[in-house]
């Protein structure tokens, strides 16, 4: 990529006063009652303002600090939580949260929410003076139970292209690969024309040497004066060469569109979808799979993925007026995203909390959490969190229009007929019907043997006998029957309660974890990422769990011998 031209060079100072601009800009056209949808890192994006003089402070650090080497992470975070930016200020910094993780035989990247990588790109500017709340890690043993991590910093868009100033990537990460060495990192992202104004949209970075590096590309843009890009999700179709050039990529986002164009005249959500099928050099013109006029009912949410013969679905979740009364919808293209068929109703939902935050301010209501195709293309499933099955009255909380909270509990649908119809909602999690305790975020994915996976937030953390349900632990589940029974394990080192920083929004926790299996089929198991607050402050935590093993019946007057799972070869990729 060529350099910016001088003349379009950022100051810093000028640099971070332009993301509170669009900071600014975000609170004057998003409608106060449509705020509340956007991501976390939407959320961070408007709460930048508030710590601005904090962060003009730390900018005037940049003369005391050089720039950060990749670093070796400790056995089981996937960020370093040692890393110097994260203590810069004990306020903010040092939050690492919503990770993705994609798996391609021998390499495996994560990409994280990163207060940190806002600090270090402040205080160790590149040349374009460009910002980051993203950072990402890698490794090359995945196939460890707790793969090593070398932990590569903030993900930086420099050098921009000719005729922009410089570009911005704000938050959101969702990770794709299709070998080893193509990774494809999808964000939201701002960037900065050397003519003036700005751009909100959605970038998605290639690597194509295992995640080392990346290269950004605007994947969707709109006018940053009325619309906000946010919340993209990503899908990656290996092309028939081991080239990153023909690469086929799905990814879908919500637009929050005040332009008057698109909508009569009036304020609007949509969801939209956008296709590359040349490794992401370029992108179709945005579809809108769904849309929402006014200032009531809302979609947000969407999720994507690919199954074979030209199968791609497009899942989000639909707000009505009284944002209580909520609905997870689909469709389906049969012509690798051309065109889109009609809109099915997966279920209905129950907000969680009070619909909007839960018990320890931790913010929920980003209910869909999973969308899966069946390698086979037999099923397709879906996972949320869901208030149906636990309630408790309380005065201080208002679910479904009424004084009490919804316990989570994560649950999942599937469909074996192209996502026409659906299975009634079944349960992740084994807690009893009635118990007071969230579930929440369940990840999902599917392996080459169709088996299952899932990776939820449990809060029982029961103390002295009382469901406290404060205290959070990280469990993986797995279904080798479509969903109809499931095996659970923690995977946390311990229970931990939620945290935040000053550079994040005070209801915060992420809007997602994550759960990858080989998607080369070289390895078993599963990766699972998730934020994790067992220091005190939010890191990503990560482990490879393998799949259960059956435990074969003794034989009558034999005894039983521990079972120990046969050994797989692992091949090169």
């Amino acid at each position: 990529m060529a350099a910016t031209p001088a003349i379009g060079q950022s100051q810093p100072e000028a640099a971070l006063s332009q993301l509170h601009e669009l900071a600014a800009k975000m609170k004057q056209f998003v409608p106060a009652q449509q705020q509340r949808f956007l991501s976390s890192s939407g959320q961070m994006l408007l709460n930048l303002p508030d710590n601005q003089q904090m962060l003009q402070k730390l900018r005037g650090r940049a003369s005391q600090r050089q720039p950060a080497a990749p670093r070796s992470a400790p056995q089981g975070y996937a960020n370093d939580p040692n890393a110097p930016e994260d203590f810069l200020s004990r306020f903010g910094g040092n939050t690492q949260n919503e990770p993705s993780t994609a798996w391609c035989g021998k390499t495996a990247v994560t990409g994280y929410v990163d207060t940190g990588s806002l600090i270090s790109s402040l205080v160790n500017p590149n040349p374009s003076h460009s910002i980051s709340i993203v950072g990402w890690s890698r490794t090359t043993d995945p196939d460890k139970k707790q793969p090593s991590y070398t932990d590569m910093g903030a993900l930086v868009a420099d050098p921009p292209p000719p005729g922009v100033t410089r570009r911005d990537i704000i938050g959101d990460p969702t990770l794709g690969c299709s070998s080893s060495s193509n990774f494809y990192f999808g964000t939201t992202a701002a960037e900065f024309p050397t003519s003036g104004g700005f751009r909100t949209g959605v970038s998605v970075s290639r690597s194509t040497d295992g995640g080392q590096s990346f290269h950004s590309v605007m994947a969707a843009s709109a006018d940053g004066g009325s619309h906000f890009f946010d919340k993209p999700w990503i899908a990656v179709e290996p092309g028939p060469t081991s080239s990153a050039s023909d690469d086929i990529i799905h990814v879908t986002y919500t637009d929050f569109d005040n332009s008057g164009v698109n909508c009569g005249g009036v304020f609007c959500t949509a969801i939209e979808y956008v296709k590359s099928t040349d490794g992401g050099a370029t992108w179709t013109a945005p579809q809108v799979i769904d849309k929402a006029v006014g200032f009531g009912i809302s979609v947000f949410g969407s999720l994507v993925d690919a199954g074979s013969g030209g199968n791609v679905y497009v899942a989000w979740e639909r707000f009505d007026p009284d944002y209580q009364t909520r609905s997870i919808s689909i469709r389906r293209s049969v012509d690798d995203g051309a065109s889109f068929g009609a809109t099915s109703v997966v279920s209905s939902v129950v907000p969680t909390g009070n619909g909007t935050t839960m018990q320890g301010l931790f913010r929920n209501f980003v209910d869909l959490q999973g969308l899966k195709v069946d390698p086979s293309n037999k099923a397709v499933y879906v996972t949320w969190n869901d208030g149906r099955f636990a309630q408790q009255l309380d005065i201080n909380s208002d679910c479904q229009h009424q004084q009490k909270y919804c316990f989570a509990s994560a649950l999942l649908a599937k469909s074996t007929d192209g996502g026409a119809t659906w299975s009634a909602p079944t349960r992740v999690d084994n807690g009893p019907v009635g118990q007071e305790v969230d579930r929440i975020q369940p990840a999902l994915d599917v392996d080459s043997h169709g088996k299952l996976w899932s990776l939820y937030y449990d809060r029982l953390g029961a103390f002295e006998g009382v469901e406290r349900n404060f205290r959070i632990e990280a469990v993986v589940a797995q279904s080798s029957d479509g969903g109809s029974s499931w095996t659970r394990k923690p995977v946390s080192s311990r229970f931990f309660p939620t945290k935040v920083d000053e550079n994040t929004p005070p209801f915060y926790m992420g809007d997602y974890n994550w759960i990858t299996t080989d998607k080369l089929n070289m390895y078993p198991g599963a990766i699972a990422s998730w934020g994790d607050n067992d220091l005190g402050d939010a890191n990503v935590r990560t482990v490879h769990v393998l799949p259960d093993q059956p435990k074969p019946s003794p034989k009558p007057d034999e005894h039983h011998h521990e079972h120990k799972p046969p050994k797989h070869e692992h091949h090169k990729d």
